[in-house]
């Protein structure tokens, strides 16, 4: 380094991530101290622009100038012009074309800045003053002490951002590697001083021996150590730590119950602070992170500053955040809560890091490890030495990978695994929070066990989390309330709105461990329906009296007309009983149009409550969710959102469509619900027990609530998976369509002139398809509020009819003929016909029919339409819609259907009878001729196709759901999200700053995220074709089963595989011949019905030829291996194997429990495995199922059943 610097070139050492990085950047200091070089470090993110390598604009004012824009110098800058040492530290890490910025700088020493200076060399420099008379103070010579050091580490292998050429080769390089152990036990050996005893050199020779395979994990174990203020009166080990400046207080808080596991956690935290190491906690979500951070700070004396992270921070957010003065206008910057942590000497708790880029987060690392950080003016932080960081992060659920526990993560923290608590621990937990009177100890018992019966697999397999600490605790809680745990549990997991098999599955579960439902939750006898009863200063529902709340605004109390039923109100019961007994944050999920709005409204109604509205959506922020910026004078003003009004002012606030907007952005809500603290974009604080008195700190009124509406999640509704990310902070409500008599006497209060039939008829008929949406039949979970559409129309105008009101909610499926033929036979149930839907509209749709058709002539196929233009009524175009003769959509006469995408124009029946015999005859034979030449450019006879249209007929309503399904995943897959730091686009809120200073780069739009891989979900189906299948078909149609499941798949991905990366999937056959027979590849999916035919064609002669035998176990091992390999968790690939058998095992010896090891083996190999009886023999499929995990066996002893089952498994194991 000496030798570089004497031939005045810059350098770059690279080597492994991690704790090689802190040696480096060591190095480097360490030389600018030997050599007495003043330095100024750049720590280099994906957040580094252009303003970070040359000037910051900032707004100052003063009385001569006024106010004006300043340039500020920024790190290079300054280092360039008073001969510093340059430290960029993590070059690897900056996006593309960033870093170029400074190639002239480094190659030419020359650099033109925003303010019109020019940087040239020192000798340059001296040179034009010498030979030039004219003014050259835009001139700044670049002394000729200047240097850069660069620090880095090599893309590819490790990753980060690979070096531009031009870049790299400024630089001279070195390789530093890891200090060897010999030279840690040298260092070890001068750290403990010249009064060595021998144990100490024996401990550090040993500790020499074991560095090498430790060196990249620094995780503590827990020991129960007792703590205590009395003095030891043994020789016992003691070490001195650092205190807050509070009062020590080693006695535990009464809301927490010390445990062991707890005492363990807690003196593993005592024994890394006083090593003078921060420390990570790490647990599932739910398990009391924060709990222990806050317990730990008080009991050594500390205040805490909590920094929620969310996703979308920059390095600079983390220690800074820029504002405007409120009276000059001058920008400023104000420190986060971990710099205000630091200077103070108080704790930061960093809560949720497992959110941050690693590139943002290795930003902190020379804080964290050298408790040293430069600000971008050059100003450094005076850490105080009481200063601790801990950072907490929740651990995935399943199998998902870990990809933010880094080597450079491993190197800044000591990690410590928060302990599983035993059944002892918990039961003293609950017991805490509700007493042996309230909460029977069977109750508990039930709850424990539950918990040990939902381990990580079942709950993935029931579609739920895991029962985290937090939701046994809120179990508890309203155990108090309601003596039905099955109630309160289906609450907690959300049974109602699970899909039908995962619902079935959790039921099992809670059979297994003895919780059982009983009543339903609301009386249906309308003769002891609850009533309310509205006092001046109190309301009453049933046997609940609370207390009316005092108004100011009463515009603010909403009023929203609506009709009190039965199941409403119960659910306003049960919400205000809870809201008696304390809670304060309730979450109510549910379907499209069941009256969640109504419900809080009626609510705030008859309690006499103000409430604040939010409704979120995609574009939604954080900032706006709490603060809205404003400009005004040149000056950012900060208005408060209805948040911090209800906060504040103690009203109810409603979020709706809480499931629209970014996860990151409604996860900020976790620190007002369960940790009482929120920090706001200007500085101030939301907090429960803040100081009143200052004026930075809002505190919470004690009459403050908080209501959250969203719809379910999953398919078919579009939004985030709200209640899986922050769910279990609230109190949560399944808000279902009203019972039947519920929803008749809503429907009549609003249509009370109607017959009475119809409106049971209307409710009946809806009621008969929300089942059909809950067992997966439907796609589109019709509601009440469709209903209720229905009968407003027939009040207001009785004379259309009952067909053409309905008509008004479903001619949205009407292009789908298996869904519309379900709906029609839905309604034809309750006594209404559908089906003459063009009769109805004849003369009441005129825009949408074509009433008055051209006359019938020959048929024929039609002039084809390049520009592909809409065609109305005529009889030229093929293509056309509502026309005569040609080939098209909704006319008459035409030889057969050909669909162009346009919007189909119906003729009436009357219309089509017109067409002569004649006629018909000859659309007849053209079509024949039509679908002749179809199948002869496939290659295939009109007997096959006929055939294969045997098998498709059977499948198509499940084809056609599925479609659905695999369309809204891929949807879901092409989201675009938010692009930062651009120069066009909507203004980012938190660039107003940066606008006012003339910044360009203040823009977002959306736009394509690069991933760092592509998802893709990688699915094998293994088929049985062994001679049992074919020797047994006329038994009870088994083959046919297979084959139909076959086509369903086939089928179902025919738009999807070959146009994304996001599904791939094969089909492998299994017999006594081989247990993997190839019939569709992975990369060659049969695209037409020929291939489809031969498909199934192969398998039906595998099993009438192949050889007796069974290699059911070698086919699912051997097509867990091959989805294995083509890609792990680590790289975002997913696997699934799912394999349908006979259940012909114990003729072949084959233990039933070898089936539930080769599962877990896929388990194991992050590959879900799955396993569809089709056939048995006696109980033989029973007692497989038995034998296997919860919810990967299936039985499907009916046609109708099997193709179903698949769906299912797609729809609730692999495509979530």
């Amino acid at each position: 380094m000496m030798a570089k610097d004497s031939l005045q070139q810059d350098m770059l050492l690279i080597g492994p991530p991690g704790s090689g990085e802190v040696h480096r950047r060591r190095l480097a200091l360490s030389y600018a101290e030997m050599m007495q070089k003043p330095i100024e470090i750049l720590t280099i993110s994906g957040d580094l622009t252009e303003s970070d390598l040359k000037q910051r604009r900032e707004i100052v004012n003063n009385n001569i100038d006024g106010t004006h824009i300043k340039f500020i110098d920024q790190a290079p800058v300054r280092a360039a012009k008073y001969g510093r040492l340059l430290l960029l530290d993590g070059i690897e890490k900056a996006e593309r074309n960033v870093l170029p910025t400074l190639n002239n700088l480094l190659e030419n020493r020359e650099m033109h800045l925003e303010d019109g200076t020019i940087l040239l060399p020192h000798h340059r420099c001296q040179e034009l003053s010498d030979s030039s008379s004219s003014s050259s103070s835009f001139l700044t010579p670049i002394h000729p002490d200047f240097r850069v050091i660069a620090l880095g580490v090599p893309s590819p292998p490790f990753p980060g951002r690979s070096l531009d050429p031009p870049f790299r080769s400024r630089f001279q390089i070195r390789r530093v590697d890891n200090p060897s152990s010999e030279e840690l036990y040298e260092q070890l050996l001068v750290g403990m001083g010249s009064n060595n005893n021998e144990n100490d050199i024996s401990l550090a020779k040993s500790f020499s021996h074991s560095i090498d395979d430790n060196s990249h994990l620094k995780i503590t174990f827990e020991t129960d150590l007792k703590l205590s203020t009395e003095q030891s009166t043994q020789d016992s080990p003691s070490v001195s730590a650092q205190t807050g400046g509070r009062p020590i207080n080693l006695t535990s808080s009464p809301h927490i119950v010390h445990t062991l596991g707890f005492r363990k956690a807690l003196s593993a935290m005592i024994q890394e602070h006083a090593s003078g190491n921060d420390f990570l906690l790490v647990s599932p979500k739910g398990e009391g992170k924060t709990t222990y951070a806050q317990e730990f700070a008080a009991m050594l004396g500390y205040d805490t500053h909590l920094f929620a992270i969310y996703s979308e921070m920059t390095s600079q957010d983390l220690l800074q955040r820029r504002s405007t003065d409120p009276l000059t206008g001058e920008t400023r910057w104000e420190d986060s809560p971990l710099i205000q942590a630091a200077k103070k000497g108080d704790i930061c708790v960093l809560d949720g890091i497992e959110k941050l880029r690693p590139d943002v987060l290795s930003s902190l690392q020379s804080l964290i490890v050298d408790r040293d950080i430069p600000f971008p003016d050059g100003r450094l932080v005076s850490v105080h030495p009481s200063f601790r960081v801990i950072a907490l992060a929740s651990l995935p659920l399943g199998g998902d990978s870990i990809r933010w526990i880094t080597p450079n993560l491993m190197a800044m923290f000591s990690t410590i695994r928060i302990p599983t608590p035993t059944d002892e621990c918990l039961r003293a937990i609950l017991k805490r929070y509700a007493s042996s009177e309230e909460v029977s100890d069977l109750a508990l018992d039930a709850i424990l066990a539950l918990r040990g019966r939902l381990t990580d697999a079942v709950a993935e397999e029931c579609g739920i989390a895991p029962l985290s600490t937090r939701n046994m605790i809120q179990v508890a809680r309203r155990m108090v309330l309601h003596d039905d745990l099955h109630h309160v549990l289906s609450s907690i997991f959300l049974l109602d709105l699970l899909p039908p098999r995962q619902r079935l599955l959790l039921d099992t579960v809670f059979n297994e461990v003895r919780i059982t439902e009983t009543k339903p939750t609301f009386n249906k006898d309308p003769n002891k329906d609850l009533m309310v009863s509205i006092g001046e200063n109190d309301i009453t529902i049933g046997s609940l009296v609370i207390p009316r709340g005092y108004v100011r605004r009463p515009e603010m109390v909403p009023s929203p007309g609506a009709y009190d039923i039965s199941a409403h109100l119960q659910i306003i019961h049960d919400l205000l009983r809870d809201w008696k007994g304390g809670e304060r944050s309730f979450l109510l999920l549910g379907n499209q149009g069941v009256g969640k709005n109504k419900i809080i409204d009626r609510l705030c109604q008859i309690a006499n409550w103000e409430r604040e509205y939010i409704q979120l959506h995609r574009d939604s922020t954080i900032g706006q969710l709490t603060l809205t910026p404003q400009l005004e004078d040149g000056k950012i003003i900060w208005n408060d959102s209805p948040l911090i009004r209800a906060v504040r002012d103690g009203c109810a606030l409603l979020i709706d469509e809480a499931d629209k907007a970014p996860v990151e952005v409604v996860s900020v809500l976790k620190g007002l619900v369960e940790d009482g603290e929120l920090l706001l974009a200007d500085g101030r604080r939301i907090s429960r027990y803040g100081d009143s008195s200052d004026p930075n700190i809002i505190r919470i009124h004690p009459n403050f609530s908080l209501w959250v509406l969203a719809n379910r999640p999953g398919f078919p509704f579009h939004g985030n998976d709200f209640f899986r990310e922050i769910g279990d902070c609230f109190n949560t409500r399944v808000v279902n369509n009203p019972d039947l008599d519920s929803e008749i006497s809503l429907l009549t209060s609003y249509a009370p002139s109607l017959n009475r039939k119809i409106i049971r008829a209307i409710a009946s008929s809806f009621s008969d398809l929300r089942r059909l949406s809950d067992d997966g039949d439907l796609n589109y979970p019709y509601s009440t509020r469709e209903a209720i559409a229905v009968v407003k129309h027939l009040e207001k105008f009785p004379e259309d009819g009952i067909v053409v009101a309905l008509h008004n909610i479903l001619d949205f499926d009407s292009y789908d003929k298996q869904t519309y033929l379900m709906l029609g036979n839905t309604f034809q149930k309750h006594g209404i016909g559908i089906s003459d839907y063009s009769s109805w509209k004849e003369e009441l749709d005129k825009d949408g029919n074509s009433l008055d058709p051209p006359k019938t002539d020959t048929p024929k196929f039609g002039k084809w339409d390049e520009n592909n233009d809409p065609h109305v009524g005529g009889n030229q175009w093929a293509g056309g819609t509502g026309g005569s003769d040609t080939a098209g959509l909704g006319g008459r006469g035409g030889p057969y259907r050909l669909d162009r995408g346009h919007r189909v124009h119906q003729v009436s029946d009357e219309s089509k009878e017109e067409v002569s015999e004649q006629a018909k005859l000859a659309s007849a034979q053209i079509a024949k001729k039509a679908l002749e030449e179809r199948l002869r450019k496939i290659g295939m006879g009109e007997e096959e196709y006929d055939m294969y249209e045997d098998f498709s007929a059977q499948i198509q309503k499940d084809v056609s759901r599925l479609k659905g399904i695999l369309i809204n995943v891929e949807s879901r897959k092409t989201d675009r999200g938010w692009l930062k730091r651009q120069t066009y686009g909507e203004i980012d809120d938190a660039k107003l700053v940066d606008g006012i200073t003339g910044d360009k780069y203040i823009y977002k739009r959306r736009g394509s995220i690069d991933s760092p891989s592509n998802e893709q979900n990688n699915i094998r189906f293994v088929m049985d074709v062994s001679g049992s299948m074919y020797r047994f078909n006329g038994y009870d149609q088994r083959l046919i089963r297979c084959l139909e499941a076959a086509l369903l798949i086939m089928e179902s991905f025919q738009c999807n595989i070959g146009e994304s990366n996001v599904f791939d999937y094969s089909i492998v056959g299994h017999s006594g011949d081989s247990p993997c027979i190839p019939f569709v590849d992975w990369t060659m999916p049969p695209g037409n019905e020929k291939d489809r035919l031969q498909v199934l064609q192969s398998m039906m002669a595998h099993s009438q030829y192949c050889r007796s035998g069974d290699f059911t176990l070698e086919a699912m091992t051997k097509a867990i291996d091959e989805v294995s390999s083509r890609g792990s968790s680590d790289d975002g690939n997913n696997g699934t194997v799912i394999c349908l058998s006979d259940a012909n095992l114990a003729r072949y010896g084959i233990d039933p429990r070898q089936l539930g090891r080769i599962i877990d083996y896929g388990t194991q190999k992050g590959v879900k495995t799955y396993i569809v009886l089709i056939a048995s023999f006696g109980e033989e499929a029973d007692d497989i199922k038995k034998s296997l995990p919860v919810g990967s066996g299936y039985i499907c002893m009916e046609t109708s059943e099997l193709p179903k089952a698949v769906r299912d498994i797609l729809t609730s194991g692999v495509l979530k």
